[in-house]
């Protein structure tokens, strides 16, 4: 999994000091919060995440009305043999 931080939260975080002919990068402690709108996940790595997960997904789904809904339509047009919805 590939994670970009913004140029700008390292600069903010990090100095550079002189060492001898040197200068030597030291950063500190640096949590960068970010947005799902933010977050790219490829096919591979969510696959992964959803097979480490699996469990707590079909909790979170089954604890919320909304998403049990969306899961029992596109169960029901996979069986009608349909394409779901947002392939």
């Amino acid at each position: 999994m590939i994670v970009t931080i913004p140029y700008n939260v390292v600069e903010d975080n990090a100095e550079c000091q002189k060492e001898g002919e040197e200068y030597v990068p030291y950063g500190y402690n640096i949590e960068y919060e970010f947005s799902v709108d933010e977050v790219e996940i490829d096919a591979d790595d969510l696959r992964d995440i959803v097979e480490k997960y699996v469990d707590d997904i079909i909790a979170i789904i089954m604890a919320d009305e909304r998403l049990r809904k969306v899961l029992y339509k596109k169960f029901v047009e996979i069986a009608t043999n349909d394409k779901p919805s947002g392939e």
